[in-house]
């Protein structure tokens, strides 16, 4: 992997950012990346090996500001990617562990999931740190009910929002923003397979989630329908937990057992294809066992 020099200091769409942490299962320590659209490396943002900690997620807050979850001293950890100063997050409520991935909306609210067993919920914070509800999503709401969350995406086409559940039986529960349970999906392929990521696919209007015991990605409308596999090659995506896109169609995936993050193209029907001959970052530290990728819109 290259490093090549950032020249423009007010643009960074699509630029990539990757979470990764030393071990897998995470027990830290971790780095928090930012690499260019072509995957070459632009900025260590966090190195957190010295405090042992790791990033399990993160998303972007318009318009420079790179948000992480944090597990070790569980909090919020906000970073200007100008600069690579960052301020912490700290509430007396998000103090379960393991925290895991992130969202923010169109009104810039921040989304984070906690999976321990005694505390599976959705909190919900603002730019400033307030935290909104008593959790803003408890595991039952309705018919959703959460059962180990992992992977949380936002759907800005329905103002909706979008949780794996990655236990024996994975499912995908979507609310919209209020909290309100819109549906629940327990059926095939979701009760299969350790599904864990979640991405919106602006191309298609599909949500596409990471499978990370038979290595696949899927497709498929929030309400679970329409779902079709739409890539499976375990030599290049190997145990895939942290996903996203950007506008044109393309998916970056990373590959806990490879290494490496994956550029992929999908159109919105048939077969995904890898863009690239090889990764398109790592192998190497900064793409050992990602956590979570953002693309800067």
């Amino acid at each position: 992997m290259g490093t090549e020099p950032y020249t423009n200091s007010t643009s960074y769409s699509g630029n990539i950012i990757v979470s990764t942490v030393a071990t897998d299962p995470a027990t830290g320590p971790g780095l928090v990346t930012m690499f260019n659209s072509r995957g070459a490396l632009v900025s260590l943002m966090r190195d957190l090996y010295s405090s042992s900690e790791w990033a399990t997620g993160t998303a972007f807050l318009s318009p420079y500001t790179i948000v992480s979850s944090i597990q070790g001293t569980v909090r919020l950890e906000l970073t200007d990617i100008r600069t690579n100063s960052y301020t912490s997050i700290a509430n007396a409520n998000l103090t379960s562990a393991p925290i895991r991935q992130i969202a923010v909306d169109s009104a810039q609210s921040i989304w984070i999931v906690e999976a321990a067993a005694a505390q599976q919920d959705i909190e919900k914070f603002t730019v400033s740190g307030q935290r909104v509800g008593n959790p803003f999503i408890p595991t039952t709401v309705g018919s959703c009910v959460l059962a180990t969350p992992w992977g949380i995406a936002y759907m800005p086409n329905l103002n909706y929002i979008a949780v794996i559940s990655s236990a024996v039986a994975g499912k995908l529960d979507v609310y919209d923003t209020n909290g309100n349970c819109i549906n629940q999906v327990v059926a095939a392929p979701l009760n299969a397979g350790t599904p864990t990521g979640v991405a919106y696919h602006s191309t298609s209007g599909m949500l596409l989630v990471t499978f990370a015991t038979s290595h696949a990605i899927w497709a498929m409308n929030f309400d679970g329908t329409g779902a079709t596999q739409i890539y499976l090659n375990s030599a290049i995506i190997n145990t895939p937990k942290a996903i996203a896109t950007d506008a044109q169609g393309n998916i970056y995936v990373g590959s806990n057992g490879t290494n490496t993050v994956e550029k992929i193209y999908w159109s919105g029907s048939g077969a995904a294809t890898r863009v690239l001959s090889g990764p398109f970052i790592g192998p190497g530290a900064y793409s050992q066992h990602p956590t979570s990728i953002t693309v800067i819109p």
